[in-house]
């Protein structure tokens, strides 16, 4: 349920997985490329007013594809873009919504309810999450495994987490959105798919999409794939040298992908769009999946927008924001005062012409009280 709604009432319209409205191979891609603007624009402090062309955002990319409230369902759009990112890497594992399980997601009632909860979980103190030992690895006791389970889906929070029910078993599916790149990133990204792995039977994959590129030697590949070793997706296409081939079966693995890069578009078209929705906010392909997302951040009203901006610390956004609702309550407050303004002068001539009083209301608008107040000052003038 979500608050006191049950999940059925909207997910009984399943949406098409990935649908294109155009000809995808109609797009000039290198233009597109040309216009997301510099790398050193997308950080983590900066902004921007439209909800729609915040998708990179660690808070706004939850929402659209992570969290369920009273009037969306991400599941659809999370399916379609991780269904591409897998068919990219050549995973054969797609996504179907009927197999997701809903009990792993965050669930709201309104956004506003999410961001709030959020913050307070934000501002409290947590403890690190319990990892893995490697006894995990191990014969252990089956109830031992489930417990554990338990303690790392309580205490972990990615951005997107998916459980996919396969051969009676629950497989996660993480993706996580990264706005900056440490020095240790790769590092951590290992560490978390040895957990999802061990936790899916051997079959979980996360999903790393980077607005920077990692450091050197992986610096400025557009696909990266993790499991027994770390190889590249799409080399050929670029003229570019691959990396180490992974010849074992590769039942899970992490999947890095600098959405950022330019020629994405010459491994995979659909994936190079998913790419450019993320980082402006424009569904030029007309894909089903992207207008729910853009359809749900404009629904969001004024007051979960300013949530979202306290959740971000985004002070500078917020003051301009004020501003400009000043502004307006200004000019609205000026034009309420000129008329008033005016029905006064008004009144003052006609009281001056000696017009009775009922026809001095009728042409000013203006209360008894508020003329023969008038009246009173003109006669003790004279």
């Amino acid at each position: 349920m979500i608050g006191q709604i049950e999940l059925d009432e909207f997910l009984e319209q399943s949406s098409p997985i990935n649908k294109w409205g155009i000809d995808i191979n109609t797009i000039n891609f290198e233009d597109l490329a040309q216009i997301r603007g510099d790398r050193t624009n997308y950080m983590p402090s900066i902004f921007p007013k439209d909800l729609t062309k915040s998708l990179y955002k660690d808070f706004i990319f939850k929402m659209a594809f992570g969290v369920m409230t009273k009037n969306y369902n991400p599941i659809p759009s999370a399916c379609a873009l991780i269904n591409t990112i897998l068919k990219v890497v050549g995973i054969k594992q797609l996504l179907t919504e009927e197999t997701i399980s809903t009990l792993y997601m965050p669930q709201y009632a309104t956004i506003e309810e999410y961001c709030e909860n959020e913050e307070i979980k934000k501002e409290s103190e947590f403890e690190e999450p319990e990892q893995i030992k490697f006894e995990m690895f191990d014969e252990v006791n089956k109830a031992d495994i489930n417990k554990t389970i338990d303690r790392i889906i309580r205490n972990t929070n990615p951005d997107v987490f998916l459980v996919q029910k396969i051969n009676n078993r629950n497989n996660q599916r993480i993706m996580e959105m990264q706005t900056t790149s440490p020095s240790d990133l790769l590092f951590r990204i290992i560490k978390n798919q040895a957990v999802t792995h061990a936790l899916s039977a051997d079959e979980g994959y996360s999903i790393w999409l980077l607005t920077k590129p990692l450091v050197e030697p992986y610096k400025d590949y557009p696909i990266l794939v993790v499991s027994n070793s770390i190889r590249s997706v799409g080399h050929q296409e670029l003229g570019r040298r691959a990396f180490f081939q992974d010849c074992t079966h590769m039942g899970g693995c992490a999947i890095i992908i600098d959405i950022f890069h330019p020629k994405l578009y010459k491994i995979n078209k659909e994936l190079a769009l998913w790419a450019h929705f993320i980082l402006t906010g424009e569904n030029i392909a007309k894909n089903v999946a992207m207008q729910r997302i853009l359809d749900m951040l404009k629904m969001m009203e004024n007051q979960e927008r300013k949530v979202v901006y306290k959740m971000f610390n985004s002070y500078a956004q917020t003051i301009l924001d004020e501003r400009e609702e000043a502004r307006i309550e200004g000019l609205k407050e000026g034009k309420e005062q000129g008329i008033e303004q005016e029905k006064l002068k008004t009144a003052i001539k006609i009281i001056k012409k000696n017009y009775p009083i009922e026809v001095i209301m009728e042409l000013t608008e203006l209360p008894k009280s508020k003329i023969e107040e008038l009246k009173s000052q003109i006669l003790s003038d004279i």
